[in-house]
């Protein structure tokens, strides 16, 4: 396979879905794969190799309740699913380093629940309740979690954000 010269070359093919080859200071192909949407990367440095897994949860829907205790009923029954999807999946033959987790898996979508209600009945900081949950499986098993939840800011407090976290294997907000 020919090396192309410049990254608008390595762009239009990666769009075309080819497999393309970059001149970078290690040698790497890249390689798309249609039937699972996927794009990865092979290298001649010996990279250790490490699993990524997406969980899809059957989340119920916390604008439903008219409640703030109702609603974080709902929220923590949501993380408990998806804490035991992750256990599951790290228990399994092929354990993940690294676990994503779906928008909406926690709160589920505000709908028309107005903006103070939502701030106030759902959304939560990050690091937060939702976070430190999972912060403790992250521990547990030495893997990256990522997920994604409604966030308030004390800097911002008419507003909620729609926001996606990562934590460590240590635990810790990363991102």
């Amino acid at each position: 396979m020919d090396i192309p010269a410049s990254t608008e070359t390595v762009e239009r093919n990666a769009s075309a879905k080819q497999d393309v080859a970059c001149k970078f200071s290690v040698p790497l192909v890249f390689h798309w794969d249609t039937r699972f949407a996927s794009l990865w990367l092979e290298s001649s440095m010996a990279i250790k190799p490490w699993r990524a897994t997406c969980i899809q949860i059957d989340s119920k829907v916390a604008s439903n309740a008219t409640t703030k205790a109702e609603t974080w009923t709902i929220i923590d029954a949501n993380v408990a699913v998806a804490i035991a999807k992750i256990e599951e999946a790290c228990t399994g033959p092929n354990p993940p380093k690294l676990v994503v987790l779906p928008e909406f898996a926690f709160q589920g979508p505000p709908r028309a629940t107005p903006v103070s209600e939502w701030i106030e009945r759902a959304c939560a900081a990050i690091p937060g309740p939702i976070t430190e949950s999972l912060a403790d499986v992250a521990r547990k098993f030495n893997i990256y979690i990522a997920g994604n939840h409604f966030e308030v800011d004390p800097q911002w407090p008419d507003r909620y954000f729609n926001s996606s976290f990562l934590l460590d294997p240590k635990g810790e907000v990363i991102l």
